[in-house]
């Protein structure tokens, strides 16, 4: 009688929106003033702020200076070794650069987020490329003209959608130089990095480190934490980061969860199959918590864990003396409560 009344409360709370275990009872106190991280964490000694409105963000460090670079889908910022930030500008239909890259292309100017104080200096020549330079041969011919003497190559085509022509740059001793092709009237030329231009013109610039999550053993591109809801990852660039040795960090556990809506049934039954509600985290990193909540979400069945969609990103060890920022991601799939 005792155990079918235990396994009742345990359906009950599994299988149902009821919350047997009810916050009055089980529910610490020190939860109802948890932030959620886009509101802003703290402790007595560091903090979690918002960098982005947006977690698709891909962040790259510059393991030579000491600095990380975020780029988004709004803005490109540059973040110091102690997270405060430096720089930043907006992405619009002038701007372009490339991916893992320092440079920031506009119309006419380039900016060196390297650069300790930085500044934009005025691109010297645009050239467009017509007529027969609008053939794959022709157009090699033209970048072969100007790479040689140019002690840095940049294919800056990461842009808005809107945007008309694919970009080289050329800094031949102090001066800037951009050749430009258009995307519709160009036949047959691309810029894929296993395709013919870049094999035979390679680019000769500097190239940043992805900060990792090694839970899921996921870089830092773009779309990175996004795999709750696309299979579709971001084509990347490695460097040396398979060859480093990035932190063991173990998964983010959730300490509290309270059921609060429904969010799926089987169809015809109303009956639920998951769950919508708030959980509180208690996380450790470099000996100092951090106490938050997220949204997350829990199956029906026994043995079914709420599920999140935070994850965490950080630099290689042999770096962690230098910095100790790290970033959080969160890829909410409703809107908070």
């Amino acid at each position: 009688m005792i155990l079918a009344f235990i396994l009742l409360i345990i359906f009950i709370e599994k299988c149902t929106v009821i919350n047997i275990m009810s916050p009055t009872v089980f529910k610490k106190s020190k939860y109802n003033n948890y932030n959620y991280i886009h509101q802003g964490v703290a402790n007595n000694n560091s903090e979690i702020v918002r960098v982005s409105d947006s977690p698709y963000n891909a962040i790259m460090y510059n393991e030579e200076e000491n600095y990380f670079i975020i780029y988004g889908d709004e803005k490109i910022r540059k973040i110091n070794s102690k997270g405060i930030q430096e720089f930043s500008i907006e992405r619009n239909d002038n701007v372009s650069y490339a991916n893992s890259g320092t440079y920031v292309f506009t119309e006419n100017m380039v900016y060196d987020l390297s650069d300790k104080l930085i500044t934009k200096t005025k691109i010297k020549k645009v050239i467009q490329a017509s007529g027969e330079q609008l053939k794959l041969n022709k157009f090699l011919k033209l970048l072969s003209s100007y790479y040689q003497k140019a002690n840095t190559v940049i294919y800056a085509n990461v842009e808005t959608f809107g945007a008309k022509n694919h970009k080289v740059y050329f800094k031949i001793d102090h001066d800037w130089i951009g050749i430009y092709i258009s995307k519709i009237e160009s036949n047959r030329i691309n810029f894929h990095p296993s395709g013919e231009i870049l094999k035979t013109f390679p680019e000769k610039r500097q190239h940043l480190l992805f900060l990792k999550n090694p839970v899921n053993n996921v870089y830092s591109s773009r779309s990175a934490g996004n795999e709750t809801f696309s299979s579709v990852s971001n084509d990347l660039i490695l460097t040396k980061e398979e060859e480093i040795e990035y932190p063991n960090n173990k998964n983010i556990k959730v300490a509290f969860y309270q059921k609060e809506k429904t969010l799926g049934v089987i169809a015809y039954t109303g009956i639920p199959t998951s769950f919508r509600g708030t959980a509180y985290f208690n996380l450790k990193i470099n000996k100092e918590e951090y106490n938050f909540k997220e949204m997350g979400t829990n199956n029906i069945g026994f043995f079914n864990k709420v599920k999140h969609d935070i994850s965490y990103y950080v630099v290689p060890n042999k770096f962690r003396k230098k910095t100790q920022v790290s970033f959080f991601k969160s890829f909410p799939s409703f809107k908070y409560s």
